[in-house]
């Protein structure tokens, strides 16, 4: 029978005494219903500890502490402990705040040969805890339970990972299998167009130059494991789908859609959208009455509900290797949570939506850096249809 204790976050994880080693990168699943909640699945490296919403704490080896009854299950070993590089409170799943803990003690306790081996985690708050007595004042928060999930695996190997970006991949389950979805969609692209392979290497090498570019410093936007977590996930699945449609797969769902006649006010629109799942933020359009050829449009959409725009950004957009000028508009001027902003193409309007006809990918800017990828296949096709069906205006 396991050992449940109230006082302590309960991890299972094979790491702690001699006999154990901790491997490189390893997931573990929430089990009881306060890891459910507030913590989610976690990922633990050996100098690292991330939780479901993407922020992680850095640690660094702070020696050892005596196993203490109510703070470790029976029989534990010595706990090892971690000492939090940045410590600070945590505001994690739905809301829910974890201590402010400055080290992290792990403990294993004895198991059956060949059983999987358990390990329970507890935070600390102040100095490393010593003695029974000084850990058991210091000990913050209620037990957390998980058991090993299935390991990470990502497009390339995880134990490689040197970048920022590849290293935020392996250490998200959901993150790194979009990479291993693209990974494959682009093999099956290099086995279905094998005389074009120089091409579609050189593709995704810009592709993975652009990715890299999500861990890059950004003016008023201060960097956070959830902002980098959607810039990666964001961009990889456009890849992904995009490669998809050239690779014929039947997953690939359409780049761009026809949207309704009339919008949810009974007016009457022409538009095209980025996406078939209806949770992309691009659209072009031609309202009756509007002059030039359309607009080109990107609502901002929430990231860990933080919006994606802010006052003082600055905005554009790209084709391929060409640049257009954008502005930022608010929807709602007033200040509050309410507010909506909005990327608008600029005076270049005709000029953007003729590359976009031609080019390959569309990509949006914000502060220089790419915040939004839409592959630009089938879009000349599906906006000329809109547009024709548009009243005369």
């Amino acid at each position: 029978m396991r050992w449940r204790s109230g006082t302590v976050l309960a991890v299972l994880m094979a790491l702690g005494g001699a006999a154990h080693a901790a491997p490189l990168v390893r997931h573990w699943a929430a089990v009881s219903r306060t890891a459910m909640a507030i913590t989610g699945d976690i990922t633990l490296t050996p100098d690292s500890l991330t939780f479901a919403n993407g922020i992680t704490l850095h640690l660094e080896p702070a020696g050892s502490a005596p196993g203490t009854d109510g703070l470790a299950p029976p029989r534990a070993d010595a706990a090892r402990l971690f000492r939090v590089r940045d410590p600070r409170p945590l505001i994690l799943l739905h809301g829910n705040a974890l201590c402010r803990a400055a080290y992290i003690g792990l403990y294993t306790p004895a198991v059956r040969p060949g059983a999987p081996q358990d390990l329970y985690v507890a935070f600390y708050t102040g100095d490393a805890p010593r003695l029974p007595a000084q850990a058991s004042r210091q000990i913050c928060d209620s037990p957390y339970w998980f058991e090993p999930a299935p390991m990470i695996r990502a497009g390339f190997d995880c134990a490689r990972a040197a970048s920022v970006v590849e290293k935020a991949i392996c250490a998200n389950a959901a993150s790194a299998d979009l990479d291993r979805q693209m990974a494959a969609a682009f093999a099956a692209v290099l086995h279905r167009d094998p005389r074009q392979a120089r091409a579609w290497r050189a593709s995704q090498q810009r592709f993975l130059a652009l990715r890299a570019a999500c861990a890059a410093p950004e003016r008023g936007h201060p960097p956070s494991q959830a902002a980098l977590a959607s810039c990666i996930d964001d961009l990889t699945q456009a890849r992904r789908d995009g490669l998809r449609r050239a690779a014929g797969d039947p997953r690939g769902a359409p780049s761009w859609i026809a949207l309704p006649a009339t919008d949810a006010g009974g007016r009457v629109q022409c538009a095209v959208r980025s996406g078939a799942d209806g949770s992309d933020a691009l659209r072009v359009q031609r309202r009756p009455g509007m002059q030039g050829a359309g607009q080109v449009i990107f609502a901002e959409f929430a990231a860990e509900g933080v919006g994606v725009l802010r006052p003082g950004d600055t905005a554009g957009f790209a084709v391929d290797g060409a640049m257009f000028p954008a502005r930022v508009a608010i929807d709602a001027p007033s200040a509050g949570p309410d507010r909506r902003f909005r990327i608008l193409a600029g005076a270049d309007d005709a000029a953007l939506l003729a590359a976009m006809k031609t080019g390959h990918d569309l990509r949006v800017l914000r502060n220089g850096k790419t915040i939004f990828l839409a592959p630009l296949a089938g879009f000349a096709a599906i906006y000329a249809t809109a547009m024709a069906s548009c009243p005369p205006g």
